[in-house]
């Protein structure tokens, strides 16, 4: 009689929905400290044999948040027992598991960004560190948006007519806001292409030559030779043509351009001129000297001296120096160097 009463209590209380909601919020909440544990002390510990730290850092971001989720999933399931399956708190608790949901997404963006962005700089030492931010702007921007369209839908919000309003929206900020916009575009294409960086001594198509002396995500700053400080929009300098002397080598090759008079002996120019460059630092031994006879001119007989030297900062100071050189020696060797002369005839009037 009192087991037949206690099964009875027994098939009772099992069927009681209260109990049963009970039931199952604890099975989940043990559930969640138990992934914990598992996260925590096997899992982790196996991450951080492996060679990359990919694993390890998402581990240690999402562990916490994953638990969340097994507790949060548990409550709904108890609450669905308890028929609540529509009522405003599941749909609360829907929202929390979304939010956390891009909470883990954001982080591993961010891991995936960082050990990305880690990873290039070490291969390209031109990698710009401002670029970083706004890719994790971007995808979090990205993630929220998605997000907010999730809870919207879980609240029975129809998101088509939201969409369309945002897009005639957008459109108009996107007028107001181009030329900012196509900066910032030309500032990651820029930083991305490679084709200069800091330091790097540059001439526009525009004739301007300067040091680069920062990449920003909107305009490069240069430092002209006469010491003025020249912002570029990068949009501008996304579509320019432009020539970094420092690439594809440091090294570079100097042309100087030597009128003598005629008569001179060309054999006796070119050997003077040659003579000229030895003994000067910087002059480059792989690539010979080069002395060309290119134009009998009206009062002149001109010709080029071509040299490399093994850096490009140099050339200035370089030529120079070697056209002081070509100077005295023409001088020293009796080699006349013309200029313009004009005779003018008189005629003798009747």
């Amino acid at each position: 009689m009192v087991r037949s009463i206690l099964v009875e209590a027994y098939y009772v209380t099992i069927q009681n929905p209260v109990i049963q909601s009970i039931a199952i919020f604890i099975f989940f909440l043990a559930l969640a400290k138990l992934l914990f544990i598992i996260l925590n002390k096997w899992v982790l510990k196996i991450a951080e044999e492996t060679p990359t730290k990919l694993d390890d850092l998402i581990i240690k971001r999402t562990e916490v948040a994953f638990c969340y989720i097994v507790v949060l999933f548990g409550l709904k399931l108890s609450l669905s027992s308890l028929m609540l399956r529509d009522s405003v708190l599941q749909r609360l608790l829907s929202t929390v598991i979304i939010l956390i949901l891009a909470y883990i997404s954001m982080a591993v963006a961010d891991i995936l960004i960082f050990l990305w962005s880690h990873k290039w700089s070490r291969q390209h030492k031109s990698f710009h560190e401002d670029v970083i931010p706004l890719f994790n702007n971007f995808s979090n921007v990205f993630i929220l948006i998605i997000s907010f369209f999730v809870v919207l839908e879980t609240w029975g919000i129809r998101v088509f007519p939201i969409l369309a309003g945002l897009g005639v929206v957008g459109v108009i900020v996107g007028f107001a806001m181009k030329d900012s916009f196509a900066n910032i575009i030309g500032g990651i294409s820029v930083v991305l292409d490679k084709n200069f960086k800091l330091h790097d001594i540059i001439k526009l198509e525009t004739g301007e030559v300067g040091e680069v002396l920062d990449i920003g995500l909107r305009s490069t700053k240069i430092k002209t030779f006469d010491d003025d400080l020249l912002i570029i929009p990068n949009g501008m300098l996304a579509n320019i043509k432009l020539v970094n002397y420092a690439k594809p080598h440091t090294d570079i090759r100097i042309k100087c351009d030597i009128g003598v008079a005629y008569g001179s002996d060309p054999d006796k120019v070119t050997k003077v001129l040659l003579d000229s460059l030895k003994g000067l630092q910087g002059i480059m031994a792989d690539y010979p000297p080069e002395v060309r006879f290119v134009k009998m001119n009206d009062f002149s007989m001109d010709f080029q001296l071509f040299f490399f030297i093994d850096d490009y900062t140099q050339r200035f100071k370089t030529k120079t120096d070697v056209m002081k050189r070509i100077y005295n020696n023409l001088k020293k060797h009796k080699i006349l160097i013309p200029f313009p002369t004009r005779t003018l005839y008189f005629k003798k009037g009747k």
